[in-house]
């Protein structure tokens, strides 16, 4: 989408929705949806109008608003309604991580498969590690072992060959987070190495202590934050 003066970055908006999990996600998409809302109407931008709903409507679900679900649902019918085709597996994800929150993983679970598949394998697509690490965390919490392990894994490879360590981290801590008969004996020792590649203070916040990804690194070795 080109730049207009003015306009909330879309890319801004992508940014601040790119992992649902990571803490103060939903405020930031929030915040941009409700921008990116107000200049649509005031310029009339359709596509721009839609994205504002299916980020608005997620940052809602994903705050505890299970109404914004609804809201989601018809910013993505909006953007389809336009013609726009390339994010909609992003979009898809959106929708099957907001529908796991309102009425459970297994329903979730649907809607990101569909996602999955509508990206094929005939491009790469930046998003598909992140829809595979969300599958994990689904099937994970719909009580599915070994499909989450294997979800994860796909997650951390995919991500490894996009050079996103960010999204691979993530994946990383899923796949960390499995109960031990389910987790890869070696898999701490790559949460470890994957955290070291950071430099101090780009690593996601969950990195340093006393957050989660620290903890379960530090199992793995001499723990502790990087060196000043």
């Amino acid at each position: 989408m080109s730049g207009t003066a003015g306009a909330p970055s879309f890319r801004a908006g992508r940014k601040s929705t790119t992992s649902t999990s990571t803490r103060g996600g939903e405020r930031g998409s929030l915040r941009w949806a409700r921008r990116a809302a107000a200049t649509a109407a005031t310029h009339g931008f359709s596509i721009r109008a839609a994205q504002a709903a299916i980020f608005g409507g997620w940052a809602r679900v994903a705050a505890g608003d299970g109404d914004g679900l609804a809201e989601l649902r018809a910013g993505l019918d909006a953007y389809l309604t336009t013609g726009a085709e390339l994010d909609h597996p992003y979009y898809l994800g959106l929708l099957g991580d907001a529908v796991a929150r309102t009425a459970g993983p297994a329903e979730g679970l649907a809607v990101l498969e569909e996602a999955v598949e509508l990206v094929g394998t005939a491009r790469p697509f930046y998003y598909l590690p992140e829809l595979h690490r969300l599958r994990g965390d689904l099937l994970a919490a719909d009580g599915r072992p070994a499909e989450d392990a294997d979800a994860y894994r796909r997650a951390m490879e995919l991500a490894a060959g996009h050079g996103t360590r960010s999204a691979e981290l993530r994946a990383a801590i899923g796949l960390c987070r499995l109960p031990r008969p389910t987790r890869p004996a070696e898999v701490l020792a790559e949460l470890r190495w994957l955290r070291d590649q950071f430099e101090e203070g780009s690593a996601p916040p969950t990195c340093w202590p006393p957050g989660p990804c620290w903890r379960l690194a530090s199992r793995a070795g001499a723990g502790g934050p990087w060196p000043r």
